[in-house]
């Protein structure tokens, strides 16, 4: 039953509704309540890369309870402000600085009218939950951020049909790469396990 609530979900995503997508997060939380992927070695990444760079504002992409924020502003003083724009409206978030934020929204991050006003666009485990155009239409909503820190896993086939997850990208990391450079950024580093791939990206065009 469960396998087919995610090829559903595969099947039916291009003509989803944000609210119905909600719909899928809550479900989600209520099946596999923990979402926290990230890592010690992408923490420190981030963490370096805002102490080395001065990156004070830190904007996150499906940061679910808010434990990657949690860890490095416990770690990081000179951040001003983390906001986390999550879809799921019933996960309870566990980071309490005040430094932090949930956003909750009622549309899609790249249908947003408000401006992105951020240094840090950071993603963990959440990108491969969009498809190829969603991932465009976000990248084109945060292209005037300076730095991009993303980690995600890549479908070694190409396809996720059939997995018990709500993934969906079907690019490989090479295209995945090309993807981020055409919107005007360059690869400044990479890791890789062999569970997923961290990206740090730093634009180099306006």
């Amino acid at each position: 039953m469960k396998l087919d609530v995610f090829d559903k979900w595969r099947e039916t995503y291009s003509k989803l509704t944000y609210s119905q997508q909600q719909d899928y997060a809550r479900w989600l939380y209520e099946n596999y309540p923990d979402q926290s992927y990230f890592g010690c070695a992408f923490k420190e990444c981030v963490i370096g890369l805002c102490e080395k760079e001065k990156l004070l504002k830190v904007m996150e992409f499906g940061g679910w309870d808010g434990e990657l924020a949690s860890v490095v502003l416990k770690d990081d003083t000179q951040i001003e402000l983390w906001d986390n724009f999550e879809i799921c409206p019933t996960v309870p978030s566990v980071c309490k600085d005040v430094r932090y934020r949930h956003c909750e929204a009622n549309d899609f991050v790249w249908n947003l009218g408000q401006s992105l006003d951020y240094d840090l666009f950071v993603s963990s485990h959440a990108l491969e939950h969009l498809s190829t155009d969603d991932l465009r239409l976000l990248l084109n909503k945060v292209r005037h951020i300076p730095y991009l820190a993303f980690q995600l896993p890549f479908s070694e086939s190409g396809s996720w049909a059939g997995t018990t997850c709500f993934h969906i990208l079907e690019l490989s990391p090479a295209e995945f790469i090309k993807t981020i450079s055409s919107f005007g950024y360059t690869l400044e580093h990479t890791g890789i396990s062999s569970e997923e791939q961290r990206f740090f990206f730093r634009r180099v065009s306006v």
